[in-house]
């Protein structure tokens, strides 16, 4: 079964990243800065 994508586009706990990462196919956003609509779209 394909895990369902999540976007987080701040950065949060350590522990909360990780376990998304383990429940979701997850794309972070290590820079922590604001993504335009171009990028959400892409992502």
């Amino acid at each position: 079964m394909t895990k369902p994508r999540l976007v987080l586009t701040r950065r949060l706990r350590p522990a909360v990243e990780q376990r998304a990462a383990r429940d979701y196919d997850l794309m972070l956003n290590p820079d922590d800065r604001v993504l335009s609509p171009q990028d959400l779209v892409a992502a």
